[in-house]
């Protein structure tokens, strides 16, 4: 199934100039885009002046907010705040993150933002986070564990929580923050997804002249390939088995995608058959229990 909507526009008017440039710079990313992973988003939009206005309005006011909060850093944070003004001045919103199955029983997640002033930005980041690392309450952080290709990486630990009958729980997956030069990277999950990271590190550094090359980005791409989910589905679940029979042909692929065009935008999304055959059994069995539950009460 396809569903695509054009929004077209005068081409004097002020819609017209902010969306004639949004795909004038293509993702820094680029080359870690990968269509066949379980789910994969990428952002690539070059902002207008009122975007920017506001993004750098809105740093703005957080600043003082955030520096009173942590006071003896208070210098760090205005360091951060400035690179992050730096990277909105830009104008361009550059980011992307994957789901990736690196192992069979692990999914990993993670991503990264471009920023200016990066070395800056890295410094700020280092001394924030081990200020907070002396706070019980954020949890365990472990600044400087690791470094790759000029990015240092932190790790995150959330502080485990009590259950409602009064029991410690597990404590959620770490999560690694990465700063270098050029972009923040994250991630999520066990250490496979720091060696995640510093895989996509490596390819975009033997492929960034690639990137030079392009002229034109896509602004907005969304892709969910859904069998890569099927067996981390509990087989259980009435959804579950609903999937595994709607998808056990494959032909599993959800894409979005928005477009500038000459006279304005286009929002597109292909659904392949799968997705058609989940949502009529869906139905169907919606259909089924209602007269099931129709008749058993005549």
């Amino acid at each position: 199934v396809l569903v695509e909507f054009a929004l077209d526009v005068r081409a004097e008017g002020n819609w017209a100039k902010m969306l004639k440039d949004i795909d004038s710079s293509p993702s820094y990313f680029a080359p870690l885009i990968d269509e066949k992973a379980p789910l994969s988003f990428s952002l690539s939009w070059a902002m207008d002046k009122r975007e920017k206005g506001n993004l750098l309005e809105m740093l703005k006011l957080a600043e003082p907010q955030v520096a009173g909060q942590l006071q003896p850093v208070a210098p760090a944070v205005r360091s951060l705040f400035a690179a992050l003004s730096k990277t909105a001045e830009k104008g361009h919103a550059d980011a992307f993150f994957q789901f990736r199955s690196e192992a069979a029983d692990d999914m990993v997640l993670f991503g990264g933002l471009k920023v200016q002033n990066g070395q800056q930005l890295s410094a700020a980041v280092r001394t924030v986070l081990g200020q907070l690392s002396s706070n019980p309450e954020v949890g365990e952080i472990d600044v400087d564990i690791d470094a790759h290709a000029g990015v240092s990486f932190h790790r995150i630990k959330a502080k485990p929580r009590a259950t409602s009958d009064g029991q410690v729980g597990a404590t959620a997956p770490s999560v690694y923050v990465g700063t270098g030069r050029r972009a923040v990277w994250f991630a999520r999950g066990s250490e496979e997804s720091l060696k995640a990271t510093k895989s996509a590190i490596d390819k975009l550094g033997a492929a960034k002249s690639t990137v030079k090359n392009r002229r034109r980005g896509v602004p907005f791409r969304f892709v969910l390939n859904m069998s890569k989910w099927l067996e981390r589905m509990d087989p259980e679940r009435s959804f579950s088995k609903l999937a595994r029979q709607a998808f056990e042909n494959g032909r599993d692929r959800l894409q979005v995608e928005i477009r500038p065009t000459d006279n304005g935008m286009r929002f597109q999304l292909k659904a392949e058959e799968g997705f058609l055959r989940l949502l009529g059994m869906s139905i169907g069995r919606g259909i089924t229990a209602r007269r099931e539950a129709r008749e058993s009460s005549e």
